[in-house]
């Protein structure tokens, strides 16, 4: 079997393995990991990070496994080796006492930034169990290498409030270059967020400063932040909705939506994006109010992805007919006879094959939609006719047909 080690699968498969209790393990599992155990001292560097890594997985993981893991990860010539060994340690945490020091150690000394990584994010594995590693895991927050810094910001949300005086680093963090530390920033300070009630007015007052650096950074810490913490930043989301990057304003809308705010109270900023000259912009509007289908009285949504339909830019109409697919699954009457003219009269070959994509998931609530979508199997444009008929053929399965 082909073994895929990403460091993001492992954090996923460590997150969902402490979250339950684990039987104890049989007596065949035991005699694995004595094989296992066996394979560290390999003299092919590719088994013994095989072995380090089937370790980590084996939960729960015998105390016996310790020591040479340990000892492969201190001593192990090749990098890869100890990166497996590191994650398979972090899983004991009644050797913590010895693990801890020895990770904060390799932070601070290790040339090698991938096994440096590995440290950070076994300490993050560890947990609050690791709070002595906190001012080092902050000092790491500056690291030359994107990968440490990462794993460090996840460490550090992974200590919850113990880690609160790594809030102003944190903050710091959300105009890192690299997208990934950004995002672990934003983590970790929404998860402190719900025990240290200073973060959510601490990054209001940033985007009131106006310091673009941190805008979408600031927004990713309040989409993830439980739905009532966020209230208090909605004032300062809504002028984001006019905000000239697009980014900013699809990721604002997207908040916004979380925090419980109605379609009413956000329709107006979104409204005046609609007016927009540019028909990116007007379709990045529509992106927007999409969030909103399917929320409390997002019915107010409808009239204007309708006459988005009537737009001279086919972005804006392909958007607006998406969306209105997506209503149409609730109530398809009121949105299926301007579906079905989107799909029959626009000039753009793109939107007529978006439409007829968008009928085909409506499913059952589509079937007035299939003689329009048999005359689309007859279009000039190939995309569009094929397109068609999976939507005719996904509807008539939905109807039983």
């Amino acid at each position: 079997m082909r073994r895929i080690h990403t460091v993001k699968i492992i954090m996923i498969v460590f997150a969902v393995l402490t979250s339950i209790n684990l039987p104890e393990l049989t007596a065949q599992d035991n005699r694995k990991v004595d094989e296992l155990i066996k394979q560290l001292n390999s003299p092919d560097p590719k088994v013994r990070e095989t072995a380090a890594w089937d370790l980590a997985f084996t939960q729960p993981l015998p105390e016996k496994s310790a020591y040479p893991l340990i000892q492969i990860f201190k001593n192990d010539n090749n990098p890869k080796v100890r990166i497996a060994a590191a994650s398979a340690l972090a899983y004991l945490k009644s050797t913590a006492q010895e693990t801890i020091p020895l990770f904060m150690k390799t932070l601070k000394e290790e040339t090698h930034d991938e096994v440096r990584a590995s440290a950070a994010q076994a300490l993050g594995y560890l947990g609050p169990v690791a709070k002595d590693a906190i001012p080092l895991l902050i000092i790491t927050l500056n690291d030359k290498n994107k990968q440490v810094r990462k794993n460090a910001a996840y460490a550090l949300g992974n200590m919850g409030a113990l880690a609160q005086e790594a809030i102003p680093q944190l903050i710091e963090v959300l105009r890192d270059d690299d997208a990934f530390v950004r995002f672990n920033a934003a983590e970790a300070l929404a998860r402190m967020s719900r025990d240290v009630k200073t973060i959510i007015p601490l990054l209001v007052k940033k985007l009131e400063q106006g310091d673009r650096r941190y805008t979408l950074g600031i927004i990713k810490v309040i989409d993830n932040s439980d739905k009532q913490l966020g209230k208090p930043a909605v004032p300062e989301l809504l002028k984001l909705l006019k905000d000239s990057d697009q980014n900013v304003r699809r990721e604002a809308a997207g908040a916004i939506v979380r925090t419980g705010t109605t379609p009413q109270e956000a329709l107006p900023p979104l409204i005046e994006a609609l007016q927009h000259q540019d028909g990116g912009e007007r379709s990045g509007a529509l992106s927007s109010l999409a969030f909103f289908e399917g929320k409390k009285n997002s019915e107010a949504i409808t009239p204007h992805l309708i006459s988005a339909l009537k737009d001279k830019d086919w972005r804006v109409i392909l958007t607006a007919g998406i969306t209105l697919s997506w209503r149409g699954k609730k109530d398809p009457k009121v949105v299926m006879p301007y579906l079905i003219e989107a799909l029959a009269k626009s000039e753009s070959a793109y939107v007529r094959k978006g439409v007829a994509e968008a009928l085909g998931t409506m499913g059952a609530q589509a079937k007035d939609a299939v003689p329009a979508l048999k005359k689309a199997e007859k279009d000039q444009d190939k995309n569009v006719r094929e397109s068609a008929t999976r939507a005719i053929s996904s509807i008539n399965s939905k109807l039983g047909k």
